[in-house]
Formats: structure tokens, C-alpha cells, sequence
């Protein structure tokens, strides 16, 4: 509310964000922002971490109550807002900036410890009584035809709260664990993940083609194909991009490949904007183990 209401906030850039962890059962520190407040303990009260990221790490600036931390989650935009267009980010300013632009008045606050990422699917016990049924979209995609079932047998379950999640995953909560399990099994024959460990959970796919105009393979069919062998090889994130925009991934990946004129450029450690090295068929991608060791 605080931000809808003053136009200036409006001038922040299109991809600033700020992040609100409540602090439960999902943590939110492996989430980029730009703002981050976090739910914490605070000499035995309930208090909000205000935080700002850095490139490699956040920078805790101290803790407030709920409402003073509101305001000075704005003011550090509007700090930032003095500093464009000399600074594209607010992840950009050095620490030294940080500390002259930010006269707060927060008491200093210790690292806060990172909590490891912890996004659970299928049936989640949340608390006594309380139950979620979690569920991923392949590569963030979800069919109109997929996406009715879903919510048709939802409805017959008594399922009606869903949380989305930023992870290309939704969770319906229940109090029923019956419930859960059973629009869990529904999503997998609709085509959802619905195990944690699923290998396409570790790719990054854009539309494609024929989605995408600019792609010219079929990304998610790739992408499927390739999911299987990439524990074999060692391979933890993996990025298929139709072009070298990298849409769905700006990071690095340990292995990406990038559609060239219905060919495939292999690029290890690096963006779709790398260098990549070597240019294969679809053809030659099934000999990708044998690939990747001479590259």
C-alpha cells in the first residue's frame, strides 16, 4: 500500500524488488532482490532484518519493528531513486555508498544465518493438522487443459487456497492429508512434478519454438531428452535457450545450450551469450557424454 499510493516509487526500475520472508517453512534466501525483509528474533521479539543484496552475498543493515521497517524499505528506494541513472542496481553501490546514503538509525545487526533452500513437492506437512499438496509446472509452464483439471479436482476436494511460489511451483493447502495426496496424483497424470528430485527441476527451458519467434528448436523437447543423463554427467543447473538472449536464465549454468539456426551451441560454465564451444546437430545430442569430455 505504501508503494501504490506515492507516484514517485513508480520511477524504480521495472525488475526492482522487494522480498517479504515471513520467516516459515520456505525460506526466500536464495531469492534474488533488491530489498529484502525478513521476519526475525530479535533479543526475544518478534522484529523485520532489512537487508540489502550485494553481488555475492546480503548486506544486513539492522533490524525494526514491522512498521518502521516499511518506511525504511522506501526510503532506501527513494535513496536509491537519487542515484540514477549513475547506478543501474541498488546491488551496485559499495558499502561505503550504502553507509552515506543510509543515516537510519538501525542498530547493528550480525549476519543473519542463511537458511538452505528448501522447496518440497508433493504432500508438505506445514504444521499440526495442516497440510499443502506442492506441485511444479515443467520448465514454468503450465497448459490451459493441465491447468482446468487441476482446479476441477481441486474444487472436488475442497481444495480453494493456493499459494504460488517463486519457483515455478504452486502449493493447495488443506487440512485434509487425504486431500493432498489425492490432487497430488492428479497432478502427476496431468503431466506436473510432483517429486523433488525430478532431473527437469534442474533445467531452465524458454518457450521455443514454435512459442517463441526468435527460437529456432524445440527447446522443451530438448530439455526433456537431456534431463535424464545430466545426473550421469555431473551436471547440477542446466539452461536450453532458443537464442542467445538466455531468457529463462541470466546465470551461469554448468551446461547451456543455445539454438543457432536449428543447430546447437554448447557453452560449459558460462550464459547463452558465451562463447560456446562447439556447434552440434540434434542429431549429435545423443552423444552428449562423449561431447562434453572433449570439450
Amino acid at each position: 500500500a505504501t508503494i501504490a499510493k506515492d507516484p514517485a516509487l513508480a520511477l524504480l526500475p521495472d525488475k526492482f524488488l522487494f522480498l517479504v520472508d515471513g520467516g516459515g517453512l520456505l525460506p526466500l534466501d536464495d531469492v534474488p532482490a533488491d530489498i529484502r525483509l525478513r521476519a526475525s528474533n530479535v533479543d526475544g521479539r518478534v522484529a523485520v532484518a532489512i537487508g540489502i543484496d550485494a553481488i555475492d552475498r546480503i548486506r544486513w543493515l539492522g533490524p525494526a519493528a514491522p512498521a518502521i521497517a516499511i518506511r525504511v524499505a522506501t526510503d532506501i528506494a527513494f535513496a536509491f531513486l537519487r542515484q540514477r541513472p549513475a547506478v543501474r542496481r541498488l546491488r551496485d553501490l559499495s558499502d561505503d555508498a550504502v553507509a552515506a546514503l543510509l543515516p537510519l538509525g538501525l542498530a547493528p545487526i550480525e549476519a543473519l544465518p542463511d537458511r538452505a533452500a528448501h522447496r518440497p513437492l508433493g504432500v508438505v506437512d506445514i504444521a499440526p493438522g495442516r497440510f499443502a499438496a506442492g506441485i511444479a509446472a515443467p520448465f514454468g509452464r503450465i497448459a490451459a487443459s493441465a491447468l482446468r483439471e487441476l482446479a476441477e479436482a481441486a474444487a472436488r476436494l475442497g481444495i480453494s487456497e493456493f499459494r504460488v511460489s517463486p519457483w515455478r511451483s504452486i502449493y493447495a493447502l488443506t487440512d485434509n492429508r487425504a486431500s493432498a495426496a489425492a490432487l497430488v496424483a492428479t497432478a502427476a497424470t496431468c503431466g506436473f512434478i510432483v517429486d523433488a528430485d525430478d532431473p527437469q527441476l534442474a533445467i531452465d527451458a524458454c518457450p521455443g519454438a514454435p512459442a517463441c519467434t526468435s527460437s529456432s528448436i524445440d527447446t522443451r523437447a530438448v530439455a526433456v531428452a537431456l534431463a535424464p543423463q545430466l545426473a550421469k554427467l555431473g551436471i547440477a543447473s542446466c539452461h536450453v535457450s532458443g537464442c542467445s538472449k538466455g531468457c529463462a536464465r541470466p546465470s551461469p549454468a554448468d551446461l547451456t545450450l543455445v539454438g543457432a539456426s536449428g543447430a546447437y551451441a554448447i557453452i560449459r560454465h558460462g550464459t547463452a551469450r558465451s562463447t560456446p564451444s562447439r556447434i552440434v546437430s540434434r542429431d549429435e545430442l545423443a552423444s552428449l557424454p562423449l561431447l562434453l569430455k572433449s570439450t
